[in-house]
This record gives structure tokens, sequence and C-alpha cells, in this order.
């Protein structure tokens, strides 16, 4: 009797083991089928460059003015820098203009060797930066500027930093919207999927002015009849360029 009782818990336990070994392999093929779905369906990625841009209309612009003297005396030329400069403060100041001194030089003009030139001695520039909220105003400064005696250099139609920091969100965002097409018709076109952006590069930027030298702003004293000097506007644009990864799955 104890030997039947022995025989048949050892049975039990040889079926009991059989199970096990038998879920242990079920566990394993369930295992290596999940790890081999993970597999097919692992993160792949995408990365694209995308350059996106927004131009508007200037709403502040600024100048550069001079006057200058040329003599063989030095007091001559100081003379007339301070005259012609007073004489230009003055004109500003009746327009309400906003100006500071960028460069204030007096000095020897200096002849190549062997090469004699007829040119006076000493020469001197009292150079002023002109800032204004309204472009339209360029032309009407710029002549109040040559009657005074003064001589044109850069002039630049631009933008305030607000209306600058508008522009740079508007360029962000066609670049993104652009990197954003390039990656999900590749995704599309190689049987992926875009899920997340991974990384992104935004620290390449370009602002663009509009900007004429003073060979395109040639002016002379004008007589009552002759028509304001106008200056025209093309518009500011920013470019901001974008390096983004992009993860997809299959």
């Amino acid at each position: 009797m104890q030997r039947n009782y022995i025989a048949l818990l050892v049975a039990a336990l040889a079926v009991l083991a059989l199970a096990g070994v038998g879920a242990m392999t079920a566990f394993g093929s369930a295992g290596a089928q999940e790890a081999a779905d993970d597999e097919s369906t692992a993160d792949h990625s995408i990365e694209v460059s995308a350059t996106g841009s927004a131009e508007t209309a200037p709403d502040s612009a600024s100048l550069e003015v001079a006057i200058t003297a040329e003599d063989d005396d030095i007091d001559t030329v100081r003379d007339e820098l301070a005259t012609g400069s007073d004489e230009l403060t003055a004109a500003l100041d009746e327009l309400g203009i906003e100006y500071e001194t960028s460069q204030f030089d007096v000095s020897q003009q200096r002849h190549p060797h062997n090469q004699e030139e007829d040119r006076p001695e000493y020469r001197g520039a009292h150079v002023f930066d002109i800032s204004l909220d309204d472009p339209d105003r360029v032309g009407e400064v710029i002549d109040e500027a040559v009657d005074s005696g003064a001589e044109i250099g850069d002039v630049e139609l631009t933008l305030s930093e607000n209306q600058r920091d508008e522009l740079r969100d508007d360029a962000i965002q066609a670049a993104m919207d652009d990197a954003t097409h390039q990656a999900e018709t590749i995704a599309d076109a190689s049987g992926l999927e875009v899920t997340t952006v991974a990384s992104v590069d935004a620290s390449q930027q370009q602002f663009t002015p509009a900007t004429f030298d003073d060979r395109a702003v040639e002016t002379e004293v004008a007589d009552d009849d002759a028509p304001p000097t106008a200056i025209a506007q093309d518009d500011v644009s920013v470019t901001y360029s974008v390096d983004v990864t992009y993860n997809a799955s299959s």
C-alpha cells in the first residue's frame, strides 16, 4: 500500500515537472516573439535641414553723414569742421532727429613714395550716425544734410527690435514647417511614420536690411523748386536655418 502511494507521488511530481517545462517553453517562445516585434518597430531617425524666411517693410532707418574739410593749414580744417557741424546739428535739431558723433578725425594726409599728388596737407571729418523711427523721413534728412554741406554715407532701412523679433519668429516657424514636411515625405517614402522630434539645431540666423551705399545716394544742393530726395524702400528679410532630427517607427 505504501509502495503504491510512493509511486503515485512520483508520477504526480513528474507531471508537474513536465508542465513547468512546457510553461517555460511557451514563455520563451512568447518572449522571443515580443523581442522580434520590438526589433521590427525599433526607432529610426530622419535628419533634415530646412530654411525659413520672412519679409516685411522697414519701420526704422539709420544713415551716416559727415562734415569734411581739407586745407594746408590745420587750424582752417578745424574751423571748417566746427562751422559745418554746427550748421548740420542745428538743422537736425530743428527736424527733431536723433544723432550722435561716431568719428572725429583731423590728420595729415600721407602721399605714397615716388608719387606726388596735388592735394591739401590736412584732412578732417566729423561723422554723425542718425537714427530714424520713420524710414519715410530719410529723404528729408538727406536734403537737410546736403544743404548743410554734409556728405552722405551708407543708408540702411531696417527693423526695430520688436519687429525684428516678430519676423524672426515667423522665419523659425517657416523653417520648422518645412523640416516637418521633409521628414514626413521621407518617412512615407520609406514605409515609416514620424513620431517625435529628437533634436533641433537652430543656431544659424541671417538678418538682411536694405542698404544703400554712398555711391547709390548721390545728391546735390537743391534749389527751391527741386523735388525732395526719395529712397526706394525694399523689404527687410530674416532667414533662419534649422537642422532637425526626427524619431520614426515602422
